[in-house]
């Protein structure tokens, strides 16, 4: 009996060992996206870079894709000026923009509705320049946040395989000089800034047929310049419509859910750089039958120093309406500037770490009610958070567990972070990876440290970084024996 226990134990930690091997082993991308590779001499112009997409059982719809210098250089020695569809993709729109940190950021949507056919080759071209003062050799171009959605409805995101691809540089031209005095040579390398574009608000919820005034504001080098912009809906079947000067009417919406969109605005003197933000449209809702009032937008993210006009709507049965608006319980030094049925609110700072809300007040003072909006003032420092997640259930082996730790700004660093758990013996940390270029993510692979019979335990993950400590729970799941037993205990 002993002897069958341990077999029985030993072929059941070989099964719970090698199973995470077999699982990654059989998964496969849906599609497969291909940096080309490009080469340009110091100074030259338009050097053409091509991006291929392998998706031979899906049709796309859209693609965004973040190509990035070798390490994020930011010596601008290599810079994104141009992006063109080719001949798979006619029809669709190649935006991009240059982000500052060595990347450049592509955008790919289908104008008409049309999806690129299944197939294989280039879906779309950059061009860059090359600064004179580049060095010889190369230089990886490594695509990032790489995002493909097919052609269902809604659009599903597609998991992608990525492949980088490199930019060579000619070594530049040497010059010798002889004389009798010494010379002295200095190399001065100048960084150019970027141009950067932003929307505010980056994301509000709206009633259905009501506006909503968003505005846009580059910067060059950190200093705000005259940008000319155009304004667009980028979601298919949007109910909504945007003008030139980026005030959004919302439709009627009758579909019983709550809409997502997304407004898309591009600054065509600088480079066509874009930013996006999203608006939720409500479900149209039957008029009252007393006076009531609300805010548009009734919540909104914004950052320091961002403005944002506020409405208030009155509907059912009301007197006509006089409004006050205030303030509550500000900790920003935020403002707002009361016009009647409107209010302009200028965001105050945040200095710290995690998001501030201020609450606005209209009150209607004829019919006596009021409403409030909130507004979520987004910090500048790091934020993170722990995600856990079993990655099989099963009721025979204990198998491991995903722990995620995300940072939302680059000064995080995972490997330098401490995690800890407690129960200290509760788990035993299998793999650790670090990926994405611009929020950078610490994925743990952890293993139960014990088997069948244990009752359900919590475990809390607890992480410090630089001078912040976040902490999470999770539950390892009671396992029961894999095998059964007779009433005397035998197998």
């Amino acid at each position: 009996m002993v002897r069958k226990r341990n077999g029985m134990f030993l072929s059941l930690v070989f099964i719970t060992l090698c199973f995470p091997l077999f699982f990654f082993s059989v998964s496969h991308a849906d599609v497969t996206l291909t940096v080309g590779d490009g080469s340009g001499l110091p100074g030259s112009s338009n050097n053409q870079v091509e991006v291929s997409l392998e998706n031979s059982s899906e049709k796309v719809k859209g693609v965004q894709v973040d190509i990035c210098d070798e390490d994020n250089y930011e010596d601008n020695y290599l810079v994104c000026t141009g992006c063109e569809a080719t001949s798979r993709s006619t029809n669709f729109s190649c935006d991009f923009n240059e982000l500052g940190n060595g990347c450049c950021r592509v955008l790919l949507v289908s104008l008409n509705g049309l999806a690129i056919t299944e197939g294989t080759g280039p879906i779309f071209s950059l061009n860059y320049n090359v600064s004179g003062e580049a060095p010889g050799g190369c230089r990886a171009l490594n695509p990032a946040n790489v995002k493909v959605s097919d052609d269902s409805t809604p659009p599903q995101e597609l998991s992608v395989e990525s492949k980088p691809g490199k930019f060579c540089f000619s070594a530049p031209a040497t010059t010798t000089t002889t004389s009798t005095v010494p010379v002295t040579t200095t190399t001065t390398t100048t960084v150019k800034p970027s141009y950067k574009v932003t929307i505010s608000p980056l994301s509000a919820t709206i009633a259905s047929g009501s506006t909503l005034q968003f505005t846009a504001k580059t910067t060059y080098g950190g200093e705000e310049v005259a940008g000319t912009y155009n304004w667009e809906i980028v979601t298919e079947s949007a109910i909504s419509t945007i003008d030139e000067n980026g005030l959004l009417t919302a439709g009627e919406n009758d579909t019983g859910s709550d809409i997502v969109e997304t407004v898309k605005v591009k600054d065509v003197a600088h480079q066509n750089i874009f930013a996006t933000a999203t608006v939720t449209i409500k479900v149209k809702e039957e008029p009252p039958p007393e006076c009531e009032v609300t805010i548009n937008p009734s919540a909104a993210l914004v950052y320091p120093g961002d403005t944002l006009m506020l409405s208030a709507l009155t509907t059912g049965n009301c007197e006509t309406p006089q409004f006050q608006w205030s303030l509550k319980n500000s900790d920003t030094n935020s403002s707002i500037e009361p016009q009647g049925a409107t209010c302009i609110y200028t965001a105050g700072a945040n200095e710290g770490t995690e998001p501030l809300t201020d609450t606005i007040m209209v009150t209607d003072t004829v019919n006596q009610i009021d409403a409030e909006a909130q507004i979520t003032i987004l910090a500048e420092g790091v934020s993170i958070e722990v995600v856990t997640d079993p990655l099989w259930k099963s009721h025979w082996i204990p198998l491991p567990y995903f722990l995620v730790i995300k940072g939302d700004d680059t000064s995080f660093a995972p490997f330098k972070s401490v995690i800890n758990f407690d129960p200290p013996t509760s788990v035993l940390p299998l793999l650790t990876l670090v990926w994405d270029a611009e929020s950078i993510w610490h994925l743990l692979l952890v293993m139960p440290s014990w088997l069948a019979g244990e009752a359900d335990q919590m475990v809390t993950v607890t992480v410090t970084t630089e001078d912040e400590v976040v902490s999470d729970d999770f539950t390892i799941k009671e396992l029961p024996f894999p095998f059964i037993l007779d009433q005397e205990g035998r197998l």
